[in-house]
């Protein structure tokens, strides 16, 4: 699937109130992206990718937040090798809960189709 057809999907998904299908193809629409824009792959492409246009997320959550200064200190997150990240930001956040934590329901979704 092409990029352009996730960001549809997501689109669609999320129209349908299907919420786990729509942040699905949204994570894999910022991993498509990060490879496009960044020419490389993993978990720091996808994370410095959300962090180029957080920017662009503050836009669609209402001015005057700061993305870019704001920590998740409250928020107890792996990186995935056993360790606690200090201070998450909402790059962390998005790749440790959402697409981290969807691929065993992309992974189900799948095989229903």
């Amino acid at each position: 699937m092409k990029l352009e057809e996730h960001v549809l999907c997501a689109l669609e998904a999320y129209d349908r109130g299907s919420k786990e299908e729509a942040l699905m193809h949204a994570t894999i629409a910022i991993d498509a992206t990060a490879r496009n824009l960044l020419k490389k792959k993993g978990k720091s492409a996808y994370k410095d990718c959300i962090r180029t246009y957080l920017w662009l997320v503050e836009r669609f959550i209402g001015e005057g937040l700061n993305l870019e200064d704001t920590k998740f200190s409250h928020i107890k997150l792996d990186d995935g090798n056993g360790k606690i990240i200090a201070n998450p930001d909402l790059a962390d956040v998005i790749y440790h809960v959402f697409r981290s934590g969807l691929w065993p329901f992309a992974q189900t979704l799948n095989k229903s189709r």
